[in-house]
């Protein structure tokens, strides 16, 4: 990588710090509040539905994050080769898509861990908080580093050559 492209992954990787460190500061923030407001003494629901329905978001966001990121990858990686641009503008051109995928990344588990909160929340049951366990740990494990950036960068530059060829 040459300098400017040094300067655009230092400068993508600092955005996306800030942005999902937020994300992830929001759950605990709001788990905070709800766990220091709670009645300790409320009886759980006898029908968990949102509970249900935070096991179901968790899982579907898990599996969703997953996938969203390999289509938006290929998009970009298939955009960029039918406009034929040169190599050197890869990094440049590839950085929105790497903003949007970690962005997507991080909130797809953070909706699934607000809406594991307030099910805890409403029907006071204690199992619901297990699923946030993942769930920050996915968020946590998307914060960017200058590394993470540049390989993914590398590896989306080594596809391109493989499916141009």
């Amino acid at each position: 990588m040459n300098n400017q492209q040094q300067l655009s992954v230092d400068r993508i990787t600092k955005k996306l710090q800030i942005v999902t460190f937020t994300l992830v500061a929001g759950v605990v923030t709001v788990l905070g509040f709800v766990l220091v407001t709670s009645d300790q003494n409320a009886q759980p629901a006898e029908q968990p539905m949102m509970s249900y329905a935070a096991v179901v978001a968790t899982v579907m966001a898990l599996v969703m994050r997953v996938i969203l990121k390999q289509i938006i990858a290929k998009g970009a990686r298939s955009n960029l080769l039918n406009q034929e641009v040169p190599e050197e503008k890869y990094c440049e051109l590839l950085a929105p898509t790497y903003m949007a995928i970690t962005i997507i990344g991080a909130a797809l588990p953070e909706g699934a861990a607000l809406l594991s909160t307030v099910a805890f929340m409403v029907e006071h049951h204690w199992w619901v908080l297990i699923l946030l366990v993942p769930l920050l740990g996915v968020m946590i494990l998307s914060i960017p580093t200058k590394t993470k950036v540049e390989d993914w960068m590398k590896t989306q530059i080594e596809e391109m050559v493989l499916e141009r060829n």
